[in-house]
């Protein structure tokens, strides 16, 4: 027997994504850990810097850059998306990969990138600016 849940004790981040292929349903979206932002910083780095190379590459090259870059994007998906669905919700990896389709693994992954590293990265922006404005008035 589950025991019983505070609702006022909830973290207000928790968010939720709408999956099936055949019969939606929602599924809770919870934030990361630190120590699991660290694991998964990672592998948006990766995938970012992908984007960097096909977007630094030649137009002529780009075609096949993107070939390059989509067949790395899914191997890196499919080695970890178990794993990140493992840390962001209560759900068996193994089902809901069965039931989610490629839009709604955008959708998923565009929220926990949204929960947990747009506002840490707009913070760290407005922090360095804060700390350059006051050593330079230190001067």
């Amino acid at each position: 027997m589950k025991p019983e849940i505070d609702e006022t004790r909830l973290n207000p981040k928790i968010g939720k994504v709408t999956i099936g292929k055949k019969y939606l349903r929602d599924i809770d979206v919870f934030p990361l850990s630190l120590g699991d932002q660290f694991e998964v910083s990672d592998l948006f780095t990766e995938i970012l810097s992908m984007f960097v190379v096909l977007m630094q590459s030649s137009e002529e090259d780009q075609a096949q850059t993107a070939l390059g870059i989509g067949t790395s994007i899914f191997r890196i998906a499919r080695e970890n998306l178990g794993k990140i669905i493992s840390l962001t919700t209560e759900e068996d990896p193994d089902i809901i990969v069965k039931e989610i389709t490629n839009d709604q693994v955008e959708i998923f992954l565009n929220l926990i990138y949204t929960m947990n590293f747009e506002d840490v990265s707009k913070n760290l922006k407005t922090l360095l600016s804060n700390l350059k404005t006051k050593l330079l008035s230190e001067k």
